[in-house]
């Protein structure tokens, strides 16, 4: 189903120890929270809920892609390799243009090499 005008939820399931286990979009968190809740074998971790409110679906969206690349949850299904180089530009720029520098060299690093990665395939690709 197409989202629907109007506001849209970002939410984020920790366990106990804070570890992001999963990362969601929704614009009806009540059923969605009652869905991984009957459904998802890693429910039982979750010991901790977060949810940040977007006014828009496109812009929510664009936040939790970005969270499901930089903040790595465990249950996520990674990006394409195509998108996870677009998200890094993206998220580095935003980065850097708010003044921040990613939460460690680890995630700078991999960053970086996954982007590298991703402009090495598609450069070899593209013909002469």
């Amino acid at each position: 189903m197409p989202p629907r005008p109007g506001p849209a939820v970002v939410y984020r399931f920790f366990d106990a120890l804070g570890v992001l286990l999963y990362v969601g979009i929704t614009q009806n968190f009540g059923r969605r929270y009652a869905d991984h809740e009957a459904q998802d074998p890693w429910w039982s971790q979750v010991a901790r809920t977060t949810i940040d409110i977007y006014a828009s679906w496109d812009q929510a969206s664009q936040v939790e892609t970005i969270a499901r690349f930089t903040e790595r949850p465990v249950y996520n299904s990674p990006p394409p390799v195509t998108q996870t180089a677009a998200l890094h530009v993206l998220e580095l720029t935003r980065m850097l243009a708010g003044g921040e520098i990613p939460r460690s060299n680890e995630i700078l690093t991999a960053m970086l090499i996954e982007l590298h990665r991703a402009l090495t395939a598609h450069l070899r690709t593209q013909s002469p």
